[in-house]
């Protein structure tokens, strides 16, 4: 429930990042792509604070080992995810938080 709390509001500012990122006298155009991959991202930050509390609950069951090798393999999957994303797909800027959600 303290997940959701926080990350409603985080995600409404997020989502007009591009607008903040203007306001405050950033470029154009990396605006642009700020603001596209952080709303391409959004799912994967919850998805992160979801992935986060599993982890400090296995720790607190004297289970560190099994999170720890969750993170290596996912670590090595993830370079596959980027490059298929990316370079093979063409996604660009866009491939980055789509192979984030999927790790």
């Amino acid at each position: 429930m303290l997940l959701i709390v926080f990350y409603v509001p985080l995600a409404v500012i997020l989502f007009f990042a591009e607008e903040i990122l203007v306001a405050i006298g950033q470029d154009q155009a990396i605006s642009a792509i700020a603001g596209q991959l952080v709303k391409v991202l959004l799912p994967a930050i919850f998805m992160g604070g979801v992935v986060d509390l599993l982890k400090r609950f296995l720790t607190c069951c004297n289970y560190a080992f099994v999170p720890m090798l969750a993170m290596v393999i996912t670590s090595f999957i993830h370079v596959f995810w980027l490059w298929l994303f990316v370079t093979s797909m063409n996604m660009g800027v866009s491939g980055v938080p789509m192979a984030m959600i999927i790790t």
